[in-house]
């Protein structure tokens, strides 16, 4: 082969070849950054997503947990039948005033309260139900314990009637957090 014939082999070669774009691996460097920072992004907004998922479960599981063993307590203790006997009592005798004293320890509630500022967490009907149980039974306790409405100086029988129907409104309210999982005491 002639020096003139490998020239225009060459040529041929060179012109049947398309020429390599010098943007080419900019542009795939450039790709392969934007997909690893956004499968970083998306993963890490899984994960974080997964993570709450896994908090709110757990919260609602202690919450749901206490909520089921103050439900037992109450009911176990007979709360409402000794509210039930002094309205009774306090219909058999107008105008006198009868007293109801309960010793509540201040860590009643202790899950709730190492919890509270976690509430925000859950869904937000659940939410609403929990806090609204504890404030319901909340007020029954201040109203129970040394120095509370019911007995300092004593109540009558609407005070009672009040106290009954607050107490029932945390049972019920607690009965509804509780009632997909199962509850004894």
């Amino acid at each position: 082969m002639t020096p003139e014939e490998l020239q225009a082999i060459s040529q041929a070669v060179k012109e049947a070849v398309p020429q390599a774009n010098p943007m080419g691996p900019i542009l795939i460097g450039f790709l392969g950054a934007v997909f690893g920072a956004a499968s970083a992004i998306v993963s890490n907004l899984i994960l974080e997503r997964y993570k709450r998922k896994a908090q709110q479960n757990a919260i609602l599981a202690a919450l749901t947990s206490e909520i089921c063993a103050l439900i037992g307590i109450i009911e176990a203790r007979g709360y409402l039948a000794d509210i039930q006997n002094r309205i009774d009592a306090a219909e058999q005798a107008p105008g006198v005033l009868f007293k109801l004293e309960i010793r509540v320890p201040g860590h009643y509630c202790r899950i709730y309260q190492q919890n509270a500022d976690k509430i925000g967490l859950l869904p937000i009907e659940r939410a609403r139900e929990i806090i609204a149980f504890y404030q319901a039974l909340d007020a029954v306790v201040q109203d129970v314990i040394p120095g509370g409405a019911l007995n300092n100086p004593g109540m009558d029988r609407d005070g009672f009637v009040r106290g009954k129907a607050i107490l029932e409104k945390a049972l019920a309210l607690g009965a509804s957090v509780v009632k997909r999982g199962s509850c004894s005491a």
